[in-house]
């Protein structure tokens, strides 16, 4: 009687201890694994994109104390998104997820396809956030009927746009390299870290990015810096009553591009800002 009781102990244990460690991998798999890159989930035809640092931090500083960001407000277009962004803010705080937007970053990719912008938001989904904070976020905006999203290697997708979408995820899915890889590394390795935004272009798509913005009458024989470099990273830094911009740019010697002229040559002091007016 002793062994069986002693046998049927030793079976529960080993149940529970089954039960435990399902659990946890359970939990481990859906809100503490590790995220992807979301570099990783940029399709390979956007032609910018931008990470944006601690947008919780930087868009409640902009709205207490920045005379652009006031200037903008008089523009009815962009006063909506800058308010829907403020109300997406607040949501966030409200839902407990203050600690993610204040540390985090946020990327918007801008890719072009038959004269039209698509954007796409990728970012590291928060832990235990769930469908529902997202959905209602989106509500509070009017925009849970016309955007959509996804959820892949910890990043969430987010666009109008499901073509983009789907070019986001499967480039994060087959692990493909952005064009230009070895430029867009170079580039990567001079990006600030204490700036509010690094903003990168990739050039050879900056044309139809272009002509999805400016007058199709404008592109009859031309087009916006054709065969200018590879790809460039933009260090922005947002003041009070001015953008700060800093950056660096890489060109390829086998394909003569207009940047590849200067290699070589050593940098020519400016002087033309002594003289300048402020």
């Amino acid at each position: 009687m002793v062994k069986r009781s002693g046998v049927f102990t030793y079976g529960i244990l080993i149940i529970l201890l089954v039960l435990i460690c399902a659990g946890g991998y359970y939990l481990y798999y859906k809100y503490a694994k590790p995220s992807a890159n979301p570099v990783e989930a940029i399709p390979a035809d956007a032609g910018v994109f931008i990470k944006i640092n601690k947008p919780g931090i930087l868009i409640r500083n902009l709205d207490q104390e920045n005379d652009i960001w006031r200037d903008l407000m008089t523009a009815a277009d962009a006063a909506e998104v800058l308010e829907a962004l403020l109300r997406i803010d607040s949501m966030a705080v409200s839902m407990g997820y203050s600690e993610f937007f204040d540390s985090e970053s946020i990327y918007v990719a801008l890719a072009a396809d038959s004269s039209v912008i698509k954007p796409l938001v990728v970012f590291k989904w928060p832990y235990g956030a769930s469908d529902q904070d997202l959905a209602g976020m989106l509500e509070a905006i009017g925009a849970e009927q016309e955007w959509k999203y996804e959820l892949s290697k910890g990043l969430c997708l987010l666009s109008n746009d499901e073509e983009i979408i789907e070019a986001g995820l499967q480039r994060l899915q087959n692990k493909n390299p952005l064009p230009f890889a070895e430029m867009y590394e170079r580039v990567d390795q001079t990006s600030g870290r204490n700036v509010d935004a690094n903003i990168y272009i990739n050039f050879d798509r900056v044309p139809g990015l272009a002509e999805s913005i400016f007058a199709s009458s404008y592109f009859s024989d031309r087009k916006i810096l054709p065969a200018f470099g590879t790809w460039s990273e933009i260090d922005l830094l947002v003041k009070d009553d001015e953008l700060l911009f800093n950056g660096y740019t890489e060109a390829a010697d086998t394909l003569d591009q207009f940047l590849s002229m200067f290699r070589r040559q050593e940098a020519q002091k400016i002087e033309v800002t002594r003289v300048l007016p402020y």
